[in-house]
């Protein structure tokens, strides 16, 4: 797999990673079971480093939303989804 750089919002620091984006829940599993090493990152936005490390595990095509229970005011969904697209639909 080939290395690429990665950075967050401020830009600093940036980091050579290992970068792997599934696209299914069951890819996702399969990466991370068993491994130690591995950090999920979301949209990259935070101002840190705390989503960056050697191997990366982008949750952005993890965007699904799941169920939605207006009753109890109650929003599932998968980890890629961004607070915007959870704003347009309520």
């Amino acid at each position: 797999m080939p290395r690429k750089q990665v950075t967050n919002w401020g830009n600093f620091p940036v980091v050579s990673a290992n970068v792997t984006v599934p696209s299914e829940i069951n890819e996702l599993r399969h990466l991370v079971i068993g491994k130690r090493d591995i950090i999920a990152r979301g949209n990259g936005r935070c101002y840190g480093d705390s989503s960056l490390g050697e191997n990366i595990v982008s949750t952005l095509k993890l965007n699904h939303f799941l169920s939605f229970d207006r009753d109890g005011a109650t929003l599932e969904c998968e980890s890629g989804v961004l607070l915007s697209e959870i704003l347009d639909v309520i």
